[in-house]
């Protein structure tokens, strides 16, 4: 009797705790509605993905992905803390004007075909079949093949910013067994385009006698090095990608790096 007390009254406080951040939620889309810089439609579906409360600051802090029919668009996230009823907007990357584009919602390469295009780009020589991928939540898969790989593949259908408009992609994080390489390639899901691949790893040697590093140097404009001013949370003063190390250049402040 005592167990089902206690699931009580956790049921009680998720549910109490869901129709808070739906509050919140639904403040925050007025907010940005009265900017007339975003419409109805482009605020019609978003979701929260992370509430981290801070017991330092008293601010419970709320991370929104902005999607188009359940499919997030990459990169498009606003953070915001509510603290005393007050909300504060502390990053914006959500995109407007979605309504114009006319996006497609229904890929016309499969998830199979693209992975696979995936493994065949990095000359890996395994195939994927339909029926190995395991589906998860929210466009997403995910293959495993333990004999080349030590992790599991994740595939997303996501849409992708092409500095022309956004695009209906499938995204691929290929990390192959005993590799120095991390691959995230992305391909488009009408045409079967390569849009964009990336190396999760860098690599830079120096400091050993007839090796050279790799000029891999950024100068952050606005910047100083030495101002170690304390930063909101989920901002960091570090040294971002593709700055290696302090020899490459200079700290930047990032914002939700974890989404980027």
């Amino acid at each position: 009797m005592k167990k089902l007390h206690c699931f009580v009254l956790l049921v009680s406080a998720l549910c109490a705790n869901a129709q808070v951040d739906q509050n919140t939620l639904d403040e925050l889309k007025a907010a940005l509605l009265t900017e007339q810089v975003f419409d109805e439609y482009d605020l019609s579906d978003l979701v929260v993905t992370d509430v981290v409360p801070s017991r330092a600051s008293g601010h419970t802090y709320y991370y929104i992905q902005q999607r188009i029919q359940g499919i997030p668009i990459h990169g498009a996230v606003l953070n915001y803390s509510v603290k005393n009823q007050e909300l504060l907007v502390r990053g914006n990357r959500f995109i407007s004007g979605l309504q114009a584009q006319d996006l497609v919602t229904t890929p016309r390469i499969n998830v199979e075909k693209a992975l696979n295009k995936s493994l065949i780009h990095l000359d890996i020589p395994t195939r994927a079949k339909s029926s190995e991928l395991m589906p998860l939540e929210n466009f997403r898969w995910e293959w495993r093949d333990t004999d080349m790989f030590d992790e599991g593949i994740p595939v997303a259908l996501k849409y992708w910013n092409t500095g022309e408009g956004l695009e209906l992609i499938w995204e691929i994080a290929i990390q192959p067994h005993r590799s120095e390489h991390w691959w995230v390639l992305r391909w488009s899901a009408q045409s079967g385009q390569l849009l964009d691949q990336e190396d999760l790893v860098l690599f830079c040697d120096f400091g050993h006698a007839g090796v050279y590093c790799q000029d891999h140097g950024q100068e952050i404009a606005g910047v100083e090095e030495q101002q170690l001013l304390p930063q909101l949370p989920a901002q960091y003063k570090v040294f971002s990608l593709p700055v290696e190390s302090p020899s490459h250049g200079s700290r930047s402040t990032v914002i939700d790096p974890s989404d980027s």
